[in-house]
């Protein structure tokens, strides 16, 4: 679903550099960015669900089914990943 409706704007991995993205105003909106990261599911529900005033972010709310939507929320969760950064040695101990 995220694929047919959403990554033409958003892009593949949420980044809001989907192929349409150059051409709107305001852009897409990163959905891994922090700001989205620490929205609730209700406040990301309620976007997909109604829209984004403003913006070129419609409602789908008569084009998606509830579980739909749901299953797009589930989607945009899953492409916030946290990674720990390698450990490195310090420079004295390195071979």
């Amino acid at each position: 679903m995220y694929e047919q409706r959403c990554a033409v704007c958003h892009g593949p991995q949420g980044r809001g550099d989907g192929p349409e993205a150059p051409f709107l105003s305001p852009r897409p909106g990163s959905l891994i960015s922090a700001a989205t990261s620490v929205k609730s599911d209700a406040d990301l529900l309620a976007v997909i669900t109604n829209g984004k005033p403003r913006t070129a972010m419609p409602a789908w709310k008569d084009q998606l089914t509830d579980e739909q939507r749901q299953d797009v929320l589930a989607y945009i969760r899953t492409l916030v990943r946290f990674y720990k950064p390698p450990l490195q040695q310090p420079q004295d101990e390195q071979p």
